[in-house]
């Protein structure tokens, strides 16, 4: 009985180390939507919708990956970042955004379109995170807060935009299933490039590359909020 008080302990410092770095950001994204916040039924689904996402994801890696095969050159990097990785992990949250929300009575403004993307794409990085901070430890939580917590709500931005954009068109019965391709290329553009410096273990390119595409993506957050009326 004795044991499994640390034991519960460390469990519960493991587990919120993981959630909590993406709690705060949909904290954020949720309240910069002032105009009219979305209904937390949605928002939960949404959530769920996202960690649903591991299952599918986790399946068509394994295939990936047997169909990739083993290596360390660059081109083979390249190859299993975005098509391995990125491609898989981006569709499949871009199906369960579609699916759950894209006819939804309450996606009413332009923004709400990053609010959802943000929303599936964190509920997919909590059941990811969970499993890597178990195996990693507190010192991966740490890292994982100021990496692919963010990264993973920084690739849903273009996807939320172009969905958005979507929607609009549909509203006004006009072709839109090109959007709908633009931001999920774009997503898996910044999820490769992402991935694929990870993978070259350059930590100099890495750190230089994550900036950059937290400063555009989450530039391009600010950019939309205020433009969120149109």
């Amino acid at each position: 009985m004795f044991i499994l008080y640390p034991l519960a302990s460390i469990n519960f410092i493991y587990m919120a180390a993981a959630v909590v770095p993406a709690i705060i950001l949909l904290k954020y994204i949720y309240e910069l939507d002032e105009v009219e916040h979305e209904p937390k039924s949605l928002l939960g689904r949404l959530l769920i919708g996202g960690m649903a996402c591991i299952i599918p994801a986790i399946a068509l890696e394994w295939l990936a990956n047997m169909i990739i095969g083993p290596g360390n050159s660059r081109f083979h990097y390249f190859i299993e970042a975005f098509f391995g990785v990125a491609l898989i992990e981006e569709g499949c949250k871009f199906f369960a955004l579609k699916k759950i929300s894209f006819d939804a009575p309450s996606f009413d403004y332009r923004f709400d379109g990053i609010v959802y993307a943000v929303f599936v794409s964190l509920g997919f990085a909590i059941l990811e995170n969970v499993k890597y901070v178990y195996l990693g430890g507190i010192s991966t939580a740490f890292v994982r807060a100021l990496t692919s917590i963010p990264g993973h709500m920084s690739f849903a931005i273009p996807m939320g935009i172009f969905f958005a954009n979507a929607k609009r068109k549909q509203l006004a019965h006009r072709p839109y299933t090109l959007d709908f391709a633009i931001g999920l290329v774009l997503s898996i553009i910044f999820h490769g490039i992402y991935d694929y410096v990870l993978m070259v273990n350059d930590n100099m390119s890495f750190i230089l590359v994550v900036i950059v595409i937290y400063l555009i993506l989450f530039t391009l957050t600010l950019v939309e909020k205020k433009d969120e009326h149109r």
